[in-house]
């Protein structure tokens, strides 16, 4: 107890002791801020070294779930098409490979969510309009596989480096599946079916006529040449 304004050996050394554990306190609270922030600055360095070493020399598979595909010449009937491929790329320049992806939430499952997202959306621009920009059937995109992989690389190739900072060695298209079990590809199957019946039937009709034409003046011919050898 404190008497005229002074205080007992035993409240000196309460309030001593108060005045420690109060430092001591603080001290602890200043170090786990420290630590988190450690920590913290530990998980992202973590995160790109990660990103850095996955991101080198990988392989990504992908796939894009049916989307509908006109035909330029029947609009009306939307066939359901699926498109499935792979990626190999590498980072040539880490340094900027990491700005792009600097992100502190980006790790690599986010990536390559992020990377495969795009990737498909890309590839179905390509396939969705190829039947327009480059001629192709969509009963035949099947059969152009080849082509449709090539105009893939070239368009798809340039945007996904400039989007992610990686270098792309190989992007090619595997595989390419019509539904044919679809109202859409049914209809247009008939459709272009009867136009090729058609088709075929007009141009044997000119053939056949123009067989019998050139048979009359076959024939023609041959007689004026008897009449003539009998003259």
């Amino acid at each position: 107890m404190s008497i005229f304004g002074f205080s007992s050996k035993k409240e000196v050394k309460q309030k001593e002791q108060a005045a420690h554990e109060e430092g001591k306190e603080a001290g602890l609270r200043l170090g786990r801020r420290a630590g988190i922030e450690e920590g913290k600055q530990a998980v992202i360095q973590g995160q790109q070294r990660d990103l850095s070493n996955l991101a080198k020399g990988s392989q990504l598979t992908f796939s894009v779930p049916y989307f509908d595909v006109h035909d330029p010449r029947f609009e009306n009937f939307a066939v359901p098409v699926s498109v499935h491929g792979s990626l190999v790329y590498e980072v040539k320049d880490i340094e900027h490979f990491k700005n792009i992806n600097k992100a502190e939430n980006v790790n690599d499952n986010v990536f390559l969510q992020k990377l495969k997202g795009k990737l498909t959306m890309y590839v179905k621009g390509v396939v969705t309009n190829a039947p327009y920009d480059n001629q192709i059937p969509v009963l035949q995109l099947e059969r152009k596989i080849l082509e449709i992989s090539e105009l893939v690389q070239s368009l798809v190739t340039p945007k996904i480096e400039t989007d992610f900072g990686i270098s792309i060695r190989g992007l090619e298209i595997t595989n390419i599946v019509v539904d044919k079990e679809s109202l859409g590809y049914r209809e247009l199957k008939t459709v272009t079916t009867d136009i090729e019946r058609e088709t075929f039937q007009t141009r044997s009709g000119l053939n056949l006529d123009a067989m019998k034409r050139q048979q009359e003046m076959n024939l023609g011919g041959q007689e004026e040449l008897q009449r003539m050898q009998l003259e």
